[in-house]
């Protein structure tokens, strides 16, 4: 059975406005205090793409190259003495954990900052299909039967378990395109999901689609 359970959704964004109290100080307080932060981001390590895509796919689309993190320690002589420190270098790739994709992903020209900031929060409803099969298998009806609003940010539940052998691809649970279109009708603020992509690399069938 299909469960969903509704909370506050809020990525990162917190929104600080200026009061002034009764001596005429100016204090800075927040817009909303939410009861619970949870932080949905993966640890990052080295082997941080390798883990959640696994080799296989890294290899195949040309993208095995590891984070790499590093410390160089510096000294200079000036005068009688020296000055010493430290820099920090880091490389993430940046689809190695939780992201957004912007319009240009889909061909729609614009980057991230095409995006209302007002995009990233919003109440979000999280539905449990990790009991459906692997593939483009979840239909419209746990989101028809649930109470969506225009705005809600949906996310999709799936249990996304990364491959387990060097040689396995990506295997995941997404969206019919019943369902895909129903959502984008209310339509829904964003489609989120834990697994590793929205779309599914099992089922390569081409789907019909009214414009490009």
């Amino acid at each position: 059975m299909t469960t969903y359970r509704t909370m506050f959704g809020c990525l990162f964004i917190f929104t600080l406005f200026a009061c002034s109290d009764e001596r005429g100080e100016t204090s800075v307080s927040p817009l909303f205090e939410p009861t619970e932060i949870i932080d949905l981001g993966a640890l990052v390590t080295e082997d941080l793409p390798q883990r959640v895509w696994g080799k296989a796919f890294l290899a195949a689309n040309n993208l095995d190259r590891p984070n790499a993190f590093e410390i160089v320690e510096w000294t200079t002589e000036i005068g009688g003495g020296s000055v010493s420190g430290q820099n920090s270098f880091y490389t993430v790739a940046n689809h190695g954990g939780p992201h957004v994709d912007a319009p240009n992903h889909m061909g729609f020209g614009a980057g991230i900052d095409g995006y209302p900031i007002d995009a990233f929060s919003g109440p979000l409803k999280v539905f449990d299909v990790s009991a459906y099969p692997k593939g483009r298998t979840v239909p419209k009806e746990p989101f028809a039967e649930a109470s969506i609003n225009p705005g809600d940010i949906v996310m999709i539940y799936t249990d996304y378990s990364p491959p387990q052998t060097d040689d396995a691809f990506p295997e995941t649970i997404t969206l019919t395109r019943a369902a895909a279109e129903y959502l984008a009708t209310i339509p829904v603020g964003a489609i989120a999901t834990d697994a590793f992509s929205v779309a599914n690399l099992q089922d390569q069938t081409p789907v019909d689609s009214d414009d490009p």
